[in-house]
Order: structure tokens, then sequence, then C-alpha cells
């Protein structure tokens, strides 16, 4: 593992406990899930990411260069419960996204941030054995060919997707994020989860929209998405008029 100040992500690196950047590795999150002694908010990062892997065991694809992929420890945030932590995370991108200019972009739930509904980023997190969330995010930079499927978007198509540009929503994602360690009261699950339920739902763009409810095991259905639940969780009413509480499945926008 190479350790590197970095000159190219100086916010990043002074943002977080420990910077670590690597030429290249299979999955940022596998690096960092298989060491036990990261310090809360230590990263690891990469611009070529050789087996990245998204939601419900799917592959991220990207050549070396298009995308920059980083992992972030986060420890246990107060007053909420783990649930809470992807979505604050796509949360957060979303606007350290919009605070670098980025107009259009939004947070499909539960993972994947979107910009005029093609995607830009997705968030992966998974819980780390000697405790907390490790928070993995892939970002598209751009694209020098084809583009790895019909709905990604590259932030070069958008803004300008320069080092400086980058580092800036970095370093504000982990800014946000870090504030959510200490923004409530220990045993305030109420206050917290209504904030964090605010954060998100500011960010969210699949709040009543026409979905399609794709289960991990069953037939597909279609129906309204309400918003979220205090789990965060999101709410979909079918046809008949019933909500019913999506835990984990796929969902998808619908157009009309």
């Amino acid at each position: 593992m190479k350790t590197e100040p970095s000159a190219r992500f100086p916010r990043t690196s002074a943002a977080v406990a420990e910077f670590h950047y690597l030429e290249h590795t299979e999955s940022t999150n596998s690096v960092m899930a298989a060491g036990d002694s990261w310090p809360p908010f230590a990263m690891v990062i990469t611009e070529d990411q050789t087996a990245g892997r998204g939601r419900l065991g799917r592959t991220w694809i990207n050549r070396p260069g298009e995308s920059v992929a980083f992992s972030l420890l986060v420890p246990p945030l107060a007053g909420l419960s783990p649930t809470w932590v992807p979505l604050l995370a796509g949360a957060c991108l979303v606007q350290a996204l919009r605070d670098a200019g980025l107009g259009g972009v939004g947070l499909k739930w539960p993972n994947d941030v979107l910009v005029e509904e093609k995607k830009l980023a997705g968030v992966l997190c998974e819980m780390h054995s000697p405790g907390g969330v490790i928070v993995g995010v892939g970002l598209n930079r751009h694209f020098a060919g084809e583009r790895p499927s019909e709905g990604a978007v590259a932030l070069a198509e958008c803004m300008p997707g320069d080092d400086a540009a980058v580092d800036a929503i970095m370093a504000g994602f982990v800014e946000r994020l870090r504030r959510w360690q200490t923004s409530g009261q220990p045993g305030a699950q109420t206050s917290g989860v209504a904030e964090a339920h605010a954060y998100v739902s500011d960010a969210l763009v699949s709040a009543k929209r026409a979905v399609e409810v794709v289960p991990v095991a069953g037939a597909s259905w279609r129906g309204v998405a309400q918003g979220l639940n205090v789990n965060g969780h999101l709410i979909v009413r079918t046809r008949e008029g019933v909500d019913i509480e999506i835990v984990a499945a796929d969902v998808h926008h619908l157009y009309q």
C-alpha cells in the first residue's frame, strides 16, 4: 500500500484521519475491510479499481483513470442506527456536488447519485467487523471512449472534472459526514432520526415518482414512491392503494 500526502487532493487529505492513495486495487472497500486498525474517517482512494462492487453483488465497471473510487471508515453516528449511513452518505455526496456548482443532481433510493436521471456515482456501504461502516463511493470523472452503460454520465460532461473539482467534492463529502458524528445527542434517537430524515429527503429524487420495484426474489411490480419512513426505508404505494415498505430491492424510476 502506498501512502501519499497527495498534492493533487489537498483538501481531502486534510479532511480525513489517514489518506491512502493506491495506484490500482481490486476494491477500496476490500482493502479497508482487510484492516482492523483504521482510525475513524480514514480513506483509501484509487483511480484504477479493477473489481469494484455495487449493491446486490453487481460490478462497478470503469477503465483506468475514468473514475475515482474511495472508501471512508465512518464510526457510529450520534442518535442513528447504521441503516441511515448509506442514505446519509448519498445525501452528503449530493450536497457536496451541489456546492461544487452541479445542478440537477439528486439521490435515487437507496444509493445512486443521478444527474438528470443518469448515474454519476454509486455508494456501497458494508459493516466493518471491528466497528463502524465502510462507505465506498465510485464517481465517474470522464469517459475516454464508450460509456460503460447507456444510463451513465461523467462529471466532465456536467462541469469541470479536474483534480481541484474532485478534491472539493470529496472533501465536502467527508466534512458533511463528519458533522453527523456529533450532530445529535447520545440517546436522542427521535431528534437524530428527524434531522436525518429531513436531510436525506432534501436530496431524494425518488419520492412522489412512479417506480418499478424489483425484489431480490419474486416478480417486479409498480407503484408510486411516497418517501422515507423512520428507518430510511422507501414506502411505495401500490395501484391498489396499499403502502409497502421497501427494505432491499431495486427501484427504477418510470417515465411518462
